[in-house]
C-alpha cells in the first residue's frame, strides 16, 4: 500500500523539485536552478497574468515556482508521489469536531478503522491530480489505479463525505456493518435461558454439547433454535467476559482477571519486615529413619530485599520447624518490627501468635498466653487467604521449584510441580530417592546461589543488584533490633499458661507432673511454663502472670511423650490409619443394609427356625457312668448334658481343691 499522501501544494522550490526526481529533471539542485533561469521560469505567467514565480515567505527566502510550469506527465507523478503524512487520528481532529462520530469510529475494529484510512488517502490523492492540472474524471481513474480500487468506489466516497467537514471525513468513510455479530437471531426465551443455564456452570462444557441437548429438547418442546454461532455471539454479546469466567471457572478465576496491586517495598529497610511460609519441595527425599518423604521448607524472607534469611527443614508444616526458623533469625539478624503470615495452622497458633488480632484459628480465650512474636514486640500481618499474589514469598517459591528440586544431582526422584506435570520415569520416583545429607547439601548451595544471583528485576535492585547486595546495603545503615540471651531463649522454648493445683501447687504439661518448692506460694494462681517441646521431661521455667520468673519445676512423674512433636506426629499418624481403615470399610461394605434388603429375593414360605431345647432331662440313677480320671460330659440324643453327670463334675472338682 501507498504511503498516506498530502494535498499537493501549488508551489515548489527548486530542492522540492530536485527531491522528487521528475522524468526529464533528474538533477541536482545546482543545474536545476540553471534549467529554471534558462526556460526563464521568474517571468513566465498565467492566461489571466497571474506570475507563476514568486518570493518564497518564511526564513532563507528564495523563489517558489508554480505546478503548472511542468508538464503533465510531471505533474501526475508528482501528485502521486508527494510525500508528507496525514495525521488521520481522533487526536488531530478539531476540538469541533462531532464527537459521536468520532466515539463511533473509535468502537469500530481495528481492520475497518484501517479500510477507512486507505479510503481517505485515495481521496487524498484525487485532490493532488485536481491540483496537477487534471480532470475530475480522470483523476478518480489515476488514484483508483494508485490504489487498485474501483472508479465507482471513489465516487461513492466522495459522495459520503458531501457536505462533510474536513476533519470529519475519516469518520465518515468508516463503514457501519459491523458484520454478522450485529444481527440477532431468532430464538425462542426459553431455548436462550436453558442454553445459558447448561452452558454457564463450573463442569464447563463445551458448547457444541450444550447445543446438542438444546436442539434435543427444543424438538420436543417446538422451541425456535438458531445456530450455534448465533448463541454463542449472543453470550459474547448480551454476558460480559467476567460473568463467564465466575460462572464457569469460579471466583479464584475471576480473581485473577483483576490487575494486582504492585507494592512499593523500597519504603522499607531491611529487616523492617519479614514473611514467611511453607513450601512442598518437589523432589522425593529419604529421611533420617527410612522413611521417603516430599520435605516441606519453612522459609523466612526479608520484605524490602526479597532475601531469604532463615529457613527449616521438616516433614511437615509445623509449629516447631516456625519457631525454630524464627530463632535462627533472630541470633543471625535480629527482630523485625512486622511479619506477613497466611492463616495456615502452624502460624496462628498460640506458640507463635498468641495474643495477635485477626489471627482466624483457635478459639481466643481471655488471659491466654501470648506467642513468641507478641511476647517480643513483633506486629503480625495476615495475607488474604488463597490469594498467593498477597505473599511475595510465593515467587520465591518458584525459583526454588525451577532452580533447586530440579537439580540434576535429584535426577530419578523429581515429582513434579503437579500431578498433570510429572515426568515421563519409566520407574516410580520415590525407587530414586535421595539420601538427606545429599538434598541438605544442594538445598543449602541453591539458598545461597539464589540470594547472590545478580540482575534481579524487583524495583530494590532495578535489575543491577542481587538481594544479597540490597540487603547488606540497608542492614549497614538501619537501626536493627538485636536479641538478648533471655529473648532467645524464650524464643526456643514453647508456653503455656495453666493453673498451680492444690494442694503443693504442682502443675501438668503433657500427661506430666512438675513441681518445685517454690510453687507451693502460688497455689491455685494461673502461671505461664515454658519448655522444650523436645524434651517435656526436662523441666519447665515459670513465669507469673507478669512475665517475672519464678523457678524451674522439675518433672515428678514422667508418662507423657518425651516430644511434643512426637506426640503430634503420633496423633497423626493414629488418625491416618482409622481414616484409611474407614476408606476400605466403606468400600468392602458398598450396600447398606436397606439396599440389602431390597435386593434380596423373597419366598414364598419362610424357612423354619431350629429352637434349640431349654430343658435338660433327669437321668435316673442306675444310669450315672462310673467315676473315672477326667470328667466325662454325654451328649444325649437331644444334644444335652445330664443333670447327674453334671453334678458328680461338680463334686470331683471340689474335692480336688481341698486335697
Amino acid at each position: 500500500m501507498n504511503a498516506p499522501t498530502q494535498i499537493l501544494p501549488e508551489f515548489f522550490t527548486v530542492k522540492e523539485l530536485a527531491d522528487a526526481r521528475l522524468i526529464g529533471l533528474e538533477m541536482n539542485v545546482r543545474n536545476l536552478r540553471k534549467y529554471v533561469d534558462k526556460n526563464n521560469w521568474r517571468k513566465k505567467t498565467s492566461p489571466d497574468g497571474q506570475p507563476y514565480a514568486r518570493k518564497r515567505q518564511g526564513r532563507g527566502g528564495g523563489w517558489e515556482y508554480h505546478i503548472n510550469l511542468l508538464e503533465p506527465h510531471q505533474r501526475r507523478e508528482l501528485a502521486r508521489n508527494w510525500g508528507g503524512q496525514q495525521q488521520t487520528s481522533e487526536s488531530t481532529a478539531p476540538k469541533n469536531a462531532d464527537q459521536k462520530l468520532w466515539q463511533e469510529f473509535n468502537s469500530l475494529p481495528l481492520r475497518a478503522q484501517n479500510f477507512a484510512k486507505t479510503r481517505l488517502e485515495v481521496l487524498h490523492r484525487v485532490e493532488s491530480y485536481l491540483q496537477a492540472g487534471e480532470t475530475k474524471d480522470n483523476s478518480c481513474k489515476l488514484a483508483a489505479a494508485d490504489y487498485n480500487k474501483s472508479v465507482a468506489s471513489v465516487y461513492n466516497w466522495f459522495n459520503k463525505i458531501s457536505g462533510v467537514d474536513r476533519h470529519n471525513w475519516l469518520p465518515k468513510l468508516a463503514a457501519k456493518n459491523k458484520g454478522s455479530k450485529g444481527r440477532i437471531s431468532d430464538c425462542s426465551d426459553d431455548a436462550w435461558a436453558a442454553f445459558k443455564a447448561d452452558y454457564l456452570r463450573l463442569e464447563k462444557p463445551p458448547a457444541t454439547a450444550c447445543y446438542f441437548r438444546l436442539k434435543r429438547m427444543g424438538e420436543e418442546r417446538g422451541w425456535t433454535v438458531p445456530s450455534k454461532k448465533a448463541l454463542t455471539n449472543r453470550l459474547d454479546r448480551e454476558i460480559k467476559k467476567t460473568v463467564q469466567v465466575l460462572l464457569r471457572e469460579g471466583h479464584d478465576a475471576l480473581q485473577r482477571m483483576f490487575a494486582p496491586q504492585e507494592r512499593d517495598r523500597s519504603i522499607f529497610h531491611a529487616l523492617e519486615g519479614v514473611q514467611s511460609d511453607g513450601h512442598t519441595m518437589d523432589c522425593w527425599v529419604k529421611w533420617h529413619d527410612g522413611t521417603i518423604i516430599r520435605p516441606t521448607i519453612l522459609a523466612i524472607s526479608d520484605l524490602y530485599s526479597n532475601k531469604i534469611l532463615a529457613y527449616r527443614v521438616d516433614k511437615s508444616e509445623s509449629t516447631t520447624a516456625v519457631r525454630l526458623a524464627f530463632y535462627d533469625l533472630f541470633r543471625e539478624w535480629g527482630i523485625p518490627d512486622f511479619v506477613l503470615f497466611d492463616n495456615g495452622r502452624s502460624f496462628a497458633s498460640k506458640q507463635i501468635t498468641g495474643g495477635q488480632s485477626g489471627r482466624n484459628r483457635f478459639k481466643e480465650k481471655n488471659g491466654e498466653n501470648e506467642g513468641i512474636l507478641t511476647t517480643l514486640g513483633v506486629k503480625v500481618h495476615w495475607a488474604t487467604v488463597r490469594h498467593g499474589q498477597a505473599k511475595p514469598i510465593e515467587r520465591t517459591f518458584r525459583e526454588i521449584s525451577d532452580y533447586i528440586a530440579a537439580d540434576p544431582q535429584f535426577a530419578g526422584s523429581y515429582a513434579g510441580k503437579s500431578p498433570t506435570r510429572k515426568p515421563a520415569y519409566k520407574h516410580d520416583p520415590r525407587d530414586k530417592s535421595v539420601p538427606f545429607e545429599i538434598f541438605m547439601s544442594v538445598f543449602e548451595q541453591g539458598i545461597i546461589d539464589l540470594n547472590a544471583r545478580g540482575g534481579r528485576r524487583t524495583g530494590v535492585c532495578a535489575g543491577k543488584f542481587s538481594f544479597d547486595q540490597v540487603y547488606e546495603a540497608s542492614y549497614a545503615k538501619s537501626l536493627i533490633k538485636k536479641a538478648s540471651e533471655a529473648q532467645l531463649h524464650m524464643a526456643m522454648m514453647a508456653s503455656e499458661k495453666v493453673t498451680a493445683r492444690k494442694p503443693d501447687g504442682a502443675v501438668y504439661l503433657l500427661k506430666n507432673r512438675f513441681w518445685s518448692e517454690f510453687m507451693v506460694e502460688h497455689i491455685g494462681a494461673r502461671v505461664t511454663l515454658r519448655y522444650d517441646p523436645e524434651d517435656a521431661h526436662a523441666g519447665v521455667h515459670v513465669y507469673d502472670h507478669n512475665g517475672a520468673f519464678l523457678g524451674t519445676a522439675e518433672c515428678k512423674e514422667k508418662v507423657g511423650f518425651h516430644s511434643k512433636e512426637a506426640a503430634r506426629l503420633h496423633g497423626r499418624k493414629r488418625r491416618d490409619f482409622m481414616k484409611a481403615t474407614k476408606v476400605v470399610a466403606d468400600i468392602e461394605n458398598s450396600m447398606s443394609l436397606s439396599e440389602f434388603d431390597r435386593t434380596f429375593p423373597e419366598t414364598g414360605n419362610p424357612p423354619t427356625e431350629k429352637v434349640a431345647s431349654k430343658v435338660i432331662r433327669m437321668i435316673p440313677p442306675n444310669q450315672v457312668q462310673p467315676h473315672t480320671e477326667e470328667p466325662q460330659f454325654h451328649e444325649d440324643k437331644e444334644g444335652v448334658i445330664s443333670m447327674v453327670e453334671l453334678s458328680a463334675a461338680m463334686q470331683r472338682m471340689k474335692e480336688a481343691e481341698n486335697k
